[in-house]
């Protein structure tokens, strides 16, 4: 069945986090990824808050304000913006460089792109292209068919990429289009659908059927290329308002691909999960939960400001200001909680 293919290798990867201390396990890594980011976490209490000094970064930090620029101004030298402006970028936060996959160990992973912005998919797909010394497994691009492309800014930038800006396209097409450019890309001459499928209704579990959810359009190289089907409930609420429910998370995705890969007989490849920068933190948590709960290596890669901006061909942007961000670091604590309460519950 085409689908899903493991790298074979005469040596198990090795895991790197973000800050660079190998991790031979799944429960190890999570330790390691926490205490790091407590570490971190607690330098920037003593930069912004010194009579603080020791309290849960959670309790200090203020939740961000639903429009940023109202964040309380804060009064540092330049030394300890400097150095706080350090302290977010490796959590992710306005970092200008990528976290790559072979940096981190990741070699011969089933790779899943994260959907969202024609820019941002194009500019995940490059990164790990890009890393030539990684040999993807398996590239799946997952998206939304039930999200349309139909913002100005959204449908000016898939024009501007070359994928198409009608407004009745939706994020899963963008994906499929963006995937179909990408250099080396060769089609089957018809999709395979895969006999695999999720079931929303129950805690998204894998369904050995051929649900359409999964379907293989292509190879890069010896790589198949998958299209991952985000499902979700659209309904009304009481106030007659439209919403969604029971999509999966990213950390449901990891999960998804984990278990299609074992069951095609693949237990030992990575699986990697390509996002922003930006939202690093909480897809680092998801990714250690998820390798946590399935045993298997689970990593995330990320790109920076100055791959989106070459994707989007715009100057690197600015750096966030300043007041913003201690609402970054509050959210970044609140991961750190999230994984600290799963390591306690095992």
């Amino acid at each position: 069945m085409i689908g899903f293919s493991a790298v074979i290798s005469n040596t198990e990867p090795i895991i790197m986090t973000t800050f660079e201390h190998a991790v031979p396990n799944p429960e190890q890594y999570a330790s390691k990824l926490l205490a790091r980011v407590d570490e971190t976490l607690g330098r920037a209490v003593e930069i912004l808050a010194p009579n603080n000094t020791g309290e849960r970064p959670l309790d200090v930090f203020p939740d961000p304000k639903e429009v940023r620029a109202d964040a309380e101004p804060l009064d540092l030298t330049t030394e300890q913006e400097s150095e706080v402006r350090a302290l977010v970028a490796e959590l992710g936060f306005g970092r200008e460089t990528d976290l790559t996959l072979s940096e981190q160990g990741l070699f011969g992973a089933h790779v899943i792109i994260e959907g969202g912005q024609p820019h941002k998919i194009r500019a995940e797909a490059e990164m790990v292209l890009g890393d030539t010394a990684s040999v993807p497994a398996t590239i799946v691009f997952s998206a939304s068919k039930n999200r349309k492309i139909s913002s100005e800014a959204e449908r000016a930038s898939a024009e501007r990429l070359g994928v198409g800006s009608a407004a009745e396209y939706s994020e899963y097409d963008v994906a499929r289009r963006v995937a179909e450019q990408l250099p080396g890309y060769m089609p089957l001459e018809q999709d395979e659908v895969m006999s695999f499928g999720y079931d929303i209704h129950n805690g998204h579990a894998v369904v050995e059927e051929p649900t359409g959810q999964l379907i293989t359009i292509g190879y890069i190289g010896k790589t198949p290329v998958v299209l991952l089907q985000v499902d979700r409930e659209d309904y009304v609420d009481e106030n007659g308002k439209s919403k969604y429910r029971l999509q999966p998370t990213p950390a449901d995705l990891m999960k998804i691909v984990d278990t299609v890969s074992t069951t095609l007989g693949d237990e030992n490849s990575p699986v990697a999960f390509v996002t922003s920068a930006t939202y690093q933190p909480s897809r680092m948590v998801d990714g250690a939960i998820a390798a946590l709960e399935s045993h298997r290596t689970i990593g995330v890669a990320t790109y920076g400001t100055k791959s989106l901006a070459e994707v989007k061909g715009d100057t690197i942007p600015a750096p966030a200001p300043l007041n913003q961000l201690p609402g970054e670091l509050r959210k970044a604590a609140q991961e750190a909680e999230r994984l600290r309460a799963v390591l306690g519950n095992i």
